[in-house]
């Protein structure tokens, strides 16, 4: 029998209705930058309200991703209240936590809750949040022997409304539910609906599973199958309890080694000190795909060990950084039942870009000062398979930047950071000449010089979509963004609606530009109404963007009549 350790996670728990034991009076956790918005609003069980209640309102960082250390917390009062005052403008998402309840959501990863866009000095009232008793499946894991297998981490996929199976991400986190010392497993807190339930590893298309273990499980569905279309479904209902969902796992699988060397293509030398990355392809991409890094870095020899890989094709690679003047080439190998030795990576020396960053009619030193703090992104388009590069490539307070080893392709430049939002990159130039948003690298190239000019926009415009013609189906989501109408780039970060149909598009430059419509299901292989879809398509709304903040209605029938455009 094997075993592996499994990160402790220490979780919080509360109890509702008649049994909670909390103080009734609403606190707020720690310090956060003054604002004058205030969100406040009700939980709600069953129809009444519930005191005792956290409620956590998450703001979003620039980037895109949730700032989970800036989060605020607060309890509902005897009234099943909460409230948030003194917040900045931005966008937020605030949900009610409660362990073995559910509450719907804007997101299927991150934060749970709604999603609100927040101007200076907007009061928000009577925000809803509504909780459900979770469902619970349990059951025992056995091994091909019918002994306990212990320590086993329980997966879930959760059936769309077409049938497909999704990952389903638990907020209790990966390690949350796992087999204890007599197989046994028990699942709570869980949205009704039609769950596939495994133990064990399978590698599949376009993902990677990674693994410090020497042997493993292969992926087991619920009774004893490893073929998913054979897996039985399991149903759960609003606090309804699924017992005895058992799993018999066949044999232990085992996970193989890859050996080899990096060495510098030119003079044959081994390279010493890189660490090695793996992952997988998609078909006619040259780009790989989700990827890990694994084993000890090479030795002086240049020589690498990786152990503890599943079965399954990849590119292997060696990770240069952005100051390194070398690239890796990869290499693909298949693992099927031992041991890959002989793998052979060169470096090779790529050509360096020598630029200089510059923000296009801003003098502001409160803009300017704020170039340095930018990180540049760089992604090749390439004729050849191309790996990974890491670190970071910052712009010094002077505006200058370098980037080395890059292969031959198109490049193109991105920025981010905290200091990101509002910044777009309206030219790249070369020699006085303008090259659009593309370097291209041409074979034998060593260095090129290039000017970066950034424009940068503090505008922003705030909307409202109206829907006639019904509700927007609760598994699709609406993004609104803004194209320049002279050469169609998307200008600004945001855009996505809120839990009244609200969006916020940050960062913009004043001039003319077009609104167009995105919608995408909630749901992973979810499907969105095809009339729904061909209408957000076509949709545009011509629109001025002047300083400060501009208003913007949109209109947009969800009717199913055919014709009704």
């Amino acid at each position: 029998m094997f075993r592996r350790k499994i990160t402790s996670f220490i979780f919080v728990t509360l109890c509702l209705a008649g049994h909670i034991s909390a103080q009734s009076q609403s606190r707020q956790t720690a310090a956060a930058p003054a604002g004058t918005a205030t969100v406040s609003g009700v939980v709600m069980l069953k129809g009444s309200a519930v005191r005792g209640v956290t409620v956590a309102l998450t703001p979003m960082l620039a980037s895109g991703s949730w700032d989970q250390s800036a989060a605020r917390r607060t309890r509902t009062d005897d009234g099943g209240r909460f409230q948030f005052t003194g917040l900045p403008a931005g966008r937020y998402v605030v949900g009610a936590l409660a362990p073995g309840y559910v509450s719907p959501s804007d997101y299927s990863f991150g934060p749970l809750g709604k999603n609100l866009n927040l101007s200076d000095g907007e009061n928000v009232e009577n925000l809803e949040l509504e909780l459900k008793r979770g469902g619970v499946i349990t059951g025992k894991v056995t091994d091909s022997n019918g002994n306990p297998a212990t320590e086993e981490y329980v997966s879930l996929m959760k059936l769309n409304e077409q049938g497909k199976p999704q990952p389903y991400s638990h907020p209790a986190g990966v390690f949350g539910f796992s087999t204890d010392d007599r197989g046994v497993y028990r699942v709570f807190g869980l949205p009704a609906g039609r769950y596939l339930v495994s133990v064990g590893f399978t590698q599949r298309e376009n993902s990677i599973m990674l693994t410090t273990r020497r042997a493993f499980y292969a992926q087991t569905f619920h009774p004893d199958t490893t073929n998913e279309s054979k897996a039985k479904v399991v149903e759960v209902s609003e606090g309804f309890e699924a017992t005895g969902i058992d799993i018999a796992t066949e044999g232990v699988k085992k996970t193989y080694d890859i050996f080899g060397r990096v060495f510098d293509a030119e003079s044959g030398q081994g390279v010493a000190g890189l660490q090695l990355g793996f992952g997988v392809v998609s078909q006619g991409s040259n780009n790989i795909g989700p990827w890990g890094a694994g084993g000890q870095r090479t030795n002086s020899q240049g020589e690498f060990h990786m152990p503890g890989i599943l079965p399954g094709k990849y590119a292997v690679f060696a990770q240069t950084e952005y100051d390194s003047e070398f690239h890796s080439e990869p290499v693909m190998i298949e693992i099927a039942d031992g041991d890959v030795t002989g793998v052979e990576i060169k470096l090779r020396r790529g050509a360096s870009i020598n630029g200089v960053a510059v923000i296009e009619g801003v003098n502001d030193p409160a803009v300017t000062s704020k170039l340095s703090q930018l990180q540049l992104g760089f992604t090749i388009a390439s004729d050849s398979l191309t790996a990974p590069r890491g670190g970071n490539v910052k712009i010094n307070p002077d505006g200058k930047f370098r980037v080395n080893g890059m292969k031959p392709g198109k490049v193109t430049v991105s920025t981010y950071g905290p200091a990101a939002r509002g910044f777009s990159i309206l030219r790249i130039e070369r020699d006085g000449g303008s090259l659009g948003n593309v370097i291209e690298i041409a074979p034998g190239d060593r260095t090129i010089n290039a000017r970066l000019v950034l424009g940068y926009g503090a505008a922003a415009i705030r909307g409202q979509v109206k829907f006639a013609g019904g509700s927007p189906p609760p598994d699709i989501t609406f993004t609104v963004y803004a194209q320049k109408l002279d050469d169609g780039r998307r200008i600004g970060s945001g855009g996505g609606l809120d839990a009244r149909g609200q969006f916020l598009i940050e960062g913009m430059m004043p001039g003319e530009y077009e609104l167009r419509l995105r919608v995408n299901s909630r749901t992973f292989g979810g499907e969105v109404p095809p009339l729904i879809r061909a209408r957000a398509e076509s949709f545009s709304q011509r629109i001025s963007v002047g300083a400060g903040e501009t208003q913007a209605v949109i209109a947009f029938d969800l009717s199913q009549k055919e014709g009704n455009q």
